[in-house]
């Protein structure tokens, strides 16, 4: 009987002790409206509490609790019995979740450059680190965002969207010195990627100092064909940067005027193309470009002076038909024989002289100088009888070849200009036949 009284006793000891043991927590949270659960062996959650609670330690176990809240990663704390725990503990969640949603569905979803997933990914974010996610896909421009959880500071959103609608080309130049300009500003050289903004479209050139720029315009617009994830841009043709002296020289280029004083002269690829240069009082030049490793970027053609200009002066009496009314006091034969006078001490040899039809007409007197040529003649018609006048015209014509005969009529035009020989035959008609 005494024996069963102890026996009873250490149990009842035994009891009070495991009792006695046994540690009852106050928990406070961070947020306060984080909720915190336990879980049986059978996977069910019990809420102990939000925004705190209190928790009895159980012998023999992990005493684990979950701390959850919105927008944070759920967090695990273990509470084993070996270990004397004060009676306030405060847990705090540290982890901020940021649900990230992605468009189009196939775009790859990346944290920190380390690929996640697709179309819809958690994102944990630590306290007091910076976490930037990226959303990519090939043709679209990358959208990156940045986010930090500083308690009682930035905070980031419990979620987020991305939609990937800007395109993107990445521009591929040959040669890979050639500089991308887009909307008139240059914004790479060689390999470069150019967004098109959605709903909008961008114009594009390649260029480089010594080919002709290549253009292209890309679109990012309903209706209308998506531009292609690389584009390819090969500049063949050359181009040269022509200017002249002087300044206000014209530049030809299969006998049209393509600019003046300077222009960009495209050669193209394995060909040659001629600029004609000519300007008044100047010689002109003709020059050859073709395509080759000699071709210059820029090049000056300078002009030299023709001498032809020194030696005569501009008049409206060059190509034009002047009237020359005979004086009373003389007779059709005095007339003539004045008129015939007058053109033969400046021209030796007269093609065609008929008085009775008073038509006269010389040969072409040729001049030659080091950078051109100059031809003059004169041709007298009868005007009237009553009273008599002759009707004279002075021929002047130029040309810049001073290689041609007097005969290559193409390559003469008429000339503004009177040689000083021949400037002073209408004055000398109109004072000697008054």
């Amino acid at each position: 009987m005494l024996r069963f009284n102890r026996l009873c006793m250490a149990v009842a000891i035994g009891i009070v002790t495991t009792t006695a043991n046994a540690q009852t927590i106050t928990f406070t949270v961070d947020p306060a409206a984080a909720s915190l659960y336990t879980m049986s062996e059978a996977g069910v959650w019990t809420l102990l509490g939000t925004g705190g609670a209190k928790f009895k330690l159980k012998k023999e176990s992990n005493n684990r609790l979950w701390l959850v809240a919105e927008g944070y990663d759920t967090t695990t704390f273990d509470f084993p019995t070996e270990k004397k725990w004060p009676k306030t503990l405060a847990l705090a969640l540290t982890t901020r979740l940021v649900k990230i949603a992605a468009l189009p569905y196939d775009a790859a979803i990346y944290a920190n450059g380390e690929l996640k997933g697709s179309q819809a990914v958690s994102i944990p974010v630590p306290k007091g680190q910076a976490v930037t996610v990226e959303i990519r896909k090939p043709g679209f421009k990358t959208e990156s965002r940045t986010y930090r959880f500083e308690p009682g500071g930035e905070t980031p959103p419990p979620s987020e969207r991305f939609e990937l609608k800007d395109r993107l080309v990445v521009v591929q130049p040959v040669p890979d010195r050639a500089n991308v300009v887009v909307d008139g500003a240059v914004i790479g050289r060689g390999t470069t990627d150019v967004v098109v903004p959605f709903d909008k479209c961008v114009a594009v050139t390649v260029e480089a100092e010594g080919f002709k720029p290549e253009e292209a315009r890309y679109c990012n617009k309903a209706g209308l064909q998506a531009p292609r994830i690389s584009e390819p841009v090969t500049l063949k043709d050359r181009m040269v940067a022509l200017s002249t002296m002087p300044a206000n020289a014209d530049i030809r280029v299969r006998d049209k005027v393509v600019g003046r004083g300077s222009y960009n002269l495209v050669v193209p690829a394995g060909g040659c193309i001629s600029a004609d240069v000519t300007a008044p009082s100047y010689a002109r030049r003709r020059q050859d470009f073709c395509d080759g490793p000699e071709l210059p970027a820029q090049t000056t053609i300078e002009l030299p002076f023709d001498d032809a200009y020194k030696a005569s002066v501009q008049t409206d009496q060059a190509n034009v038909n002047f009237t020359v009314e005979v004086g009373k006091s003389k007779t059709p034969d005095q007339a003539w024989r004045i008129v015939s006078q007058v053109v033969l001490s400046s021209f030796d040899v007269l093609e065609n002289s008929d008085k009775e039809t008073g038509y006269l007409r010389t040969a072409w007197e040729v001049t030659k100088f080091p950078t051109s040529i100059v031809r003059t003649r004169v041709i007298v018609k009868l005007g009237d009888t009553e009273p008599l006048k002759y009707i004279v015209k002075i021929s002047s014509e130029h040309s810049d070849e001073p290689g041609v005969t007097v005969k290559d009529d193409e390559k003469f035009g008429e000339w503004d200009r009177l040689l000083n020989t021949y400037k002073d035959i209408i004055n000398e008609l109109q004072a000697r036949l008054r």
